[in-house]
């Protein structure tokens, strides 16, 4: 009886042995086969995907016109003290993406656009940019609601705008309450020192201002968004410094 339980082990041993040993033959096969068709191994870092390995910035927005469908967009901006980044559009006319989001569908919070009478918008003179505001959703204009406080506007000045040719600094040097939304910050064509007194009209009744001097060289961003209680306009005003 003993010799027989002694052969069954040795029978059992031995095939252990073999299957241990088939198994170890494949994995040696899989991991050369890898290394000849250079699959990574698990523990290699994973391929980034095209944005994460996309390092151009003038290549962002064509990444963006094509993930949206959308060749309308033109721009983003950015304000790092707000935490806000956000994709610009700009249209045929400055009706349709009040009611119609970046995929061009309709959506009561529109999407941030540029004022369709922007030839360039590298060298324009005065570029406007609107975005809807609300009173019961967090939507991404709401957050210049921020600059009605003194405190705030003097110490939270830098915004960029990001292009298709480039990145420009701005930096905001006013800011006003308006009844309407067209006014004289909603005339974008003056050149020379006709550009110069327009500017001056216009911050003569702001909020807030850092006095900075803007000549007829310069060129200007316009932000605008709504308020409510009592319902009324906040614009910002912006200098390209870079």
């Amino acid at each position: 009886m003993k010799k027989k339980y002694l052969f069954l082990s040795i029978v059992i041993i031995g095939f252990s042995v073999i299957f241990l040993g088939v198994l170890g033959a494949l994995y040696e096969n899989n991991r050369q086969d890898k290394q000849e068709n250079n699959v990574p191994n698990e523990t290699m870092e994973p391929t980034p995907s095209p944005i994460e390995n996309n390092s151009a910035e003038e290549k962002s927005l064509a990444l963006f016109r094509d993930l949206y469908h959308n060749d309308d967009i033109i721009a983003s901006i950015v304000i790092p003290s707000i935490e806000l980044e956000e994709l610009v559009v700009k249209g045929n006319d400055n009706d349709f993406y009040l009611n119609h989001n970046i995929q061009k569908n309709k959506d009561i919070n529109g999407a941030i656009f540029m004022d369709y009478r922007t030839i360039d918008v590298d060298s324009a003179k005065q570029i406007n940019i609107y975005g809807h505001n609300s009173d019961s959703q967090d939507i991404p204009f709401g957050k210049l609601e921020k600059y009605q406080d003194e405190n705030f506007f003097n110490n939270n000045l830098d915004l960029v705008l990001k292009t298709d040719q480039g990145n420009y600094s701005y930096k905001i040097f006013a800011a006003s309450l308006e009844p309407k939304s067209y006014d004289e910050h909603m005339i974008i064509s003056y050149e020379g020192e006709d550009f110069v007194n327009h500017v001056q009209r216009m911050r003569e009744n702001a909020l807030f201002d850092t006095n900075e001097q803007v000549t007829q060289n310069d060129q200007i961003l316009v932000l605008q968004t709504c308020l409510f209680n009592p319902k009324q306009f906040l614009i910002l005003y912006a200098k390209k410094v870079g």
